[in-house]
């Protein structure tokens, strides 16, 4: 999957404007949804009801007196689609104070320990681009002892996702036969064209990401209106099965999304890893690629999807999330020491076999 464009600035027309600039951010952000997100058809597919809610929220739009009331408006219009990735944000919007709210809890850190002498335990708060660099370093560092217990337990609960670069170091660890990974498409529409073209303009964009950029532009142009994919349906396949670790489990909540979904999905696709949780993950990996549109009223922006995971519409995870495994029912219990309990006991069952990969 293409890197994600959230840290590219893709601006139309972002002129500060009067809170009447309602109706035109509607308006722009209809365009951009309509004619550019992935996930457009597959979604609108009760179009009574979505015709009412457009027909609400124009209304609604028109007669804004605050910008509050308008983000509140247009918000209801996006969560129809029911998308974590497709999303508003409005960065002059006040945050209502919460007495009651707890204080956030500590930031994790990117760590691996070895408890005793049988487990390893990796955290990964998240798969941002900045990690690739730091975890890679790590898991060569430490390679020689990942390789010599025979426990892992991968700790990715509270993981935002980011790109699927950063964790490819992991995936020797866990390999065991040849697998398919989550592969996308991209649909071919003017915005999504001229968002690619605008983002290969990005200075200091790496040459090999700028021409990645323009080859998929180029196979748009000459694909309008379809679906165009940029990898092959290729097997993932590595030198060889390390012998250790023999069990591992991955730990997952709602917060486990976007790429972090995608690597639960790539390590299940092993014969010797489980998925430990209490809950399913968040669901937020069907559509992705994300393109920023600011809106009219420069204070509002939009985040697009363009592409589409070719497991659709056999397999959608989207708002439903991956069901672990091993579920763990005690509320009260530390998931880390049920994730050992479990690898370490002979009565286990064997992880669920993966699903059938593509050939």
């Amino acid at each position: 999957m293409l890197t994600t464009l959230l840290t590219a600035a893709l601006i139309v027309g972002a002129i500060p404007a009067p809170d009447s600039a309602c109706r035109a951010d509607f308006a722009v952000m209809r365009a951009q949804v309509s004619g550019g997100y992935a996930g457009f058809d597959a979604k609108t597919g009760e179009a009574a009801r979505f015709r009412e809610l457009t027909d609400s929220v124009a209304r609604a739009a028109a007669a804004a007196e605050a910008p509050d009331a308008c983000t509140q408006a247009l918000t209801a219009w996006v969560a129809f689609f029911a998308d974590r990735h497709l999303s508003l944000t409005d960065r002059l919007a006040h945050a209502s104070p919460d007495a009651t709210r707890e204080a956030p809890a500590p930031p994790r850190r990117l760590s691996v320990r070895f408890p005793d002498d049988s487990t390893a335990i990796l955290t990964i708060p998240s798969f941002g681009a900045n990690v690739k660099r730091v975890l890679d370093s790590l898991v060569a560092a430490e390679w020689p002892r990942l390789t010599a217990r025979p426990y892992a337990i991968i700790d990715v609960r509270a993981n935002g996702g980011g790109g699927v670069s950063s964790y490819a170091a992991l995936l020797p660890l866990l390999y065991t036969a040849p697998f398919a990974p989550d592969r996308f498409e991209t649909r071919s529409a003017e915005v999504n064209i001229a968002g690619l073209r605008a983002f290969a303009e990005t200075p200091g964009l790496p040459a090999a990401l700028r021409r990645a950029m323009l080859q998929l532009v180029d196979s748009m142009v000459a694909h309008p209106g379809q679906f165009v994919r940029t990898e092959p349906d290729s097997m993932l396949r590595f030198d060889g099965v390390h012998p250790l670790p023999r069990r591992v489990a991955v730990l997952v909540d709602r917060a486990c999304v976007s790429a972090c979904e995608l690597f639960v999905l790539d390590a299940r696709a092993s014969a010797k890893v489980a998925v430990v949780g209490r809950t399913n993950t968040g669901g937020v990996l069907d559509y992705g690629n994300l393109r920023p549109v600011d809106l009219p009223s420069g204070r509002r922006r939009l985040f697009v999807p363009m592409a589409r995971s070719r497991r659709l519409p056999a397999r959608p995870f989207d708002v439903v999330g991956i069901a672990p495994d091993v579920l763990v029912r005690d509320p009260a219990a530390d998931l880390v020491d049920a994730a050992r309990a479990w690898l370490a006991s002979p009565t286990a069952p064997p992880p669920s076999p993966p699903a059938p990969s593509r050939p």
